[in-house]
C-alpha cells in the first residue's frame, strides 16, 4: 500500500511554500538589519550574507551581537543550496520505502546521464520552514509577531 496519498500530496505543497515564504521573510529580514546597520544591500542573498558577515564588532555592534549574527547567517547559508533546488525544480512526491519524500531535481545541476535530487519528507520541509523562521524572528523581531 502506498503512502503517498492525496492529503500527503497536499501537505507537501503547502509545506513547500510555506518554505519558500519562510525563505522570504528571512531575506526580507536579512535586508532589514542591513538597513540599520547602514550597509548597502545586494542583489543576492549570498552576497548580502557575506557583506554582513565582514563587519567587525564595535562599541554599536557587539561582539556578542555579531556572534549571535553570524550564528544565522550560517543557518541561511545552509539553506542556499537547498534553496535553488526547492524553487527551480518540479517537484515529485516518490513513494521511498512506503513513506513519501518530496523530489527536487533542479535541471541546472544535472548530468548528462543520470538524474540527481534532493529528497525531503514532510518533517524535513516543516522543519526548514521553522528554521528559517527562526532565523526571520531573530534579524527582525516582529516578523512573525
Amino acid at each position: 500500500m502506498s503512502a503517498t496519498t492525496p492529503d500527503v500530496v497536499l501537505e507537501m505543497h503547502v509545506a513547500r511554500s510555506l518554505l519558500i515564504d519562510a525563505y522570504n521573510a528571512a531575506d526580507l529580514a536579512l535586508r532589514g538589519r542591513m538597513r540599520a546597520m547602514r550597509l548597502t544591500q545586494n542583489q543576492l542573498m549570498s552576497q548580502n550574507i557575506e557583506a554582513i558577515a565582514k563587519v567587525p564588532a564595535s562599541p554599536q555592534y557587539s561582539k556578542m551581537a555579531k556572534k549571535r549574527v553570524d550564528e544565522q547567517l550560517q543557518t541561511l547559508r545552509k539553506f542556499q543550496r537547498i534553496r535553488c533546488d526547492v524553487i527551480h525544480s518540479q517537484m515529485e512526491i516518490l513513494d521511498v520505502e512506503n513513506s513519501p519524500k518530496a523530489m527536487f531535481s533542479n535541471v541546472q545541476n544535472q548530468a548528462r546521464l543520470g538524474r540527481q535530487g534532493l529528497l525531503l519528507t514532510l518533517a524535513d520541509l516543516r522543519q526548514c520552514e521553522a528554521d528559517l523562521k527562526a532565523v526571520a524572528k531573530e534579524f527582525s523581531p516582529t516578523v512573525f509577531d
